[in-house]
């Protein structure tokens, strides 16, 4: 695979221009693709981490709320049971 990029990278050398709305560069394609490869790793990263953080903080939630009816169901088996028929 390393072999492989590598090939590709050497092959993919050529200059492109990247226009802007207000700017535009001139880049070589190689370092372009690697560049926006790492850039969407990184915010795939980040955003799959969002997710995770959420989904433990709902996790924390639930269980609080587990713990909370536990406990009510405990309080509810203690008390006496009063038979007024």
């Amino acid at each position: 695979m390393l072999l492989a990029s590598a090939l590709f990278f050497s092959q993919n050398d050529s200059l492109v221009k990247v226009d802007y709305i207000l700017s535009e560069f001139t880049w070589p394609l190689n370092w372009l693709m690697i560049f926006l490869f790492v850039f969407g790793f990184l915010l795939g990263s980040f955003s799959m981490l969002m997710g995770l953080i959420s989904a433990k903080l709902q996790l924390a939630k639930s269980k609080r709320i587990l713990q909370l009816k536990d406990k009510e169901i405990k309080n509810l088996r203690d008390l006496p049971i009063r038979d007024e028929y």
